[in-house]
């Protein structure tokens, strides 16, 4: 267990160990990372997993780009297994987030099945290039999903995803394939999908605003930066 202000230095330092990093939190005092990682990073990880003990570290999932959609999947899957939480936020690595903020926001949104971030319900489907979504039929534009650079789920929308896993189609996109996984139930649950400006995870950042919540596309050095900026005005 650490603090608001500790989970974010550490989320700096490890940074550069996942691709993404999940942050399981039922109260703002205890909180988790969710790394995927090489070999020898693994027995650094497990070096401060002895110090800290707030660190997941999961086998048997090979580091790819392919493997994104798989990765965020078995990272619920952990969650769900071996937490208690009401709310599971995920964020890419390179995703700083105003944490102690985020929390006190989803005290005003707070519902039992919360979709929460920055939501897409325009984008076509990428065709070409690495990214390309060959396996994409379900029409002509991806189903609406919050963007992967950061956004957060209710404990039982994880529960849903958990416990139907093996029945899930991967595609290349994580963000993309948690949008689809969770319409294919919109006509059973009643998913409350939240927009949110202050989720500032679109593919290039909209600029400078103190009122984001997440900011993507942010190296260590301007994590570090905005921490400092941040605990200036504490």
């Amino acid at each position: 267990k650490i603090s608001v202000g500790a989970a974010f230095k550490r989320g700096v330092i490890t940074a550069n160990s996942s691709e993404n990093i999940f942050i399981s939190a039922s109260s703002p005092s205890d909180v988790h990372f969710l790394s995927f990682c090489s070999e020898t990073e693994r027995l650094h990880l497990e070096e401060e997993q002895q110090v800290h003990g707030d660190l997941a570290l999961i086998d048997n999932l090979e580091e790819a780009y392919t493997n994104l959609a798989l990765k965020t999947l078995r990272s619920m899957e952990y969650a769900y297994q071996n937490f208690k939480f009401h709310y599971v936020l995920k964020v890419d690595s390179d995703s700083f987030v105003r944490l102690g903020a985020m929390i006190k926001a989803l005290k005003d949104i707070q519902h039992p099945r919360l979709y929460w971030g920055f939501l897409d319900g325009r984008a076509k489907p990428i065709r070409k290039g690495k990214w390309r979504e060959s396996d994409w039929i379900l029409c002509d534009r991806y189903l609406p999903y919050q963007l992967g650079g950061g956004y957060v789920l209710s404990y039982e929308l994880v529960r849903y995803l958990a416990l139907n896993s093996r029945l899930l189609k991967m595609y290349k996109n994580e963000d993309v394939s948690v949008g689809a996984w969770l319409a294919g139930i919109l006509s059973g649950l009643d998913i409350k999908y939240v927009h949110d400006p202050r989720f500032d995870t679109e593919w290039k950042s909209r600029g400078c605003n103190n009122e984001y919540l997440i900011t993507h596309k942010k190296s260590p050095a301007e994590m570090e930066k905005l921490y400092s900026n941040l605990v200036s005005f504490c």
